[in-house]
């Protein structure tokens, strides 16, 4: 019985790590950008770019301290919903679609391909 406990639980723990490293099943990157710009710790405008970001998960933008990006432009085939918090807490402050800008104070955003 030990033996079949044992490799119960090493199937399991198996099971769980190769799913950890995998993540969630609907993350995958998108073609596209995203831009934005934001103030630096110095308090100097600065731009930054994601190259294929992840759509299904929260991304809180880079580079981002005390001041959330403003004027992101979506060069992806993703709808953005963009977060006024980090970690995507709360309800989206709007959206951005494939091409369109967007001027509202932002600290993260998710990504969802059209279906």
């Amino acid at each position: 019985m030990h033996n079949r406990t044992t490799t119960a639980g090493i199937a399991a723990a198996s099971s769980f790590l190769l799913l950890s490293a995998v993540g969630p099943a609907d993350a995958h990157p998108v073609p596209g950008q995203l831009s934005y710009a934001y103030t630096d710790g110095d308090g100097r405008p600065d731009s930054d770019v994601l190259r294929a970001p992840e759509s299904g998960v929260c991304i809180d933008l880079p580079a981002l301290r005390d001041a959330p990006a403003v004027h992101l432009h979506n060069d992806s085939p993703a709808t953005v919903e963009l977060y006024g918090t980090r970690d995507c807490l709360g309800q989206p402050l709007g959206t951005v679609r494939a091409g369109e800008r967007s001027t509202v104070p932002t600290f993260s955003v998710w990504l969802a391909l059209p279906r």
